[in-house]
């Protein structure tokens, strides 16, 4: 014979809402929408208009390389810093120093060739392995 929850009657079970099914997935929505956040760079802070590729490549390892960006004006930053070319070759000794084997050169459309050549040189001068160029996919039939 069962016994009654306090509050029943005598003799008649209560009908109860279990809640922790509804807690578990509670739970795991709130666990998933953690994990699928998308955080923000810190390294995108100066905008730059890319030039167009029709071979653009995500070829980033899975520890983010160090972000050059040439702007439009054909000023140099590198952690959202303007560095001018004895600050970047110190900055860029230190990240070689530091182990970083990649770096991700990244100039805008108006930016001089030049000027994004001069920074390509500098990064395979002071020892970096690859010298990575951004750009955003564009179609065949597209200019860059």
């Amino acid at each position: 014979m069962s016994r009654a929850s306090w509050g029943t009657r005598p003799g008649r079970l209560s009908a109860a809402i279990n809640l922790n099914p509804l807690l578990d997935i509670l739970f795991i929505l709130i666990f998933f929408f953690i994990l699928s956040t998308t955080f923000r760079d810190e390294n995108v802070q100066i905008e730059v208009r890319l030039p167009g590729s029709v071979s653009a490549a995500d070829r980033l390892r899975s520890r983010d390389p160090p972000v050059i960006v040439v702007s439009g004006e054909n000023a140099v930053f590198i952690f959202a810093r303007q560095l001018d070319d004895e600050q970047l070759r110190k900055e860029l000794r230190t990240l070689v120093a530091l182990g970083h084997q990649a770096v991700v050169l990244r100039g805008d459309a108006r930016a001089s060739y030049g000027r994004i050549y001069h920074v390509f040189d500098l990064c395979k001068q002071m020892g970096f392995r690859e010298v990575l160029l951004d750009g955003k996919r564009a179609l065949a039939s597209e200019p860059g």
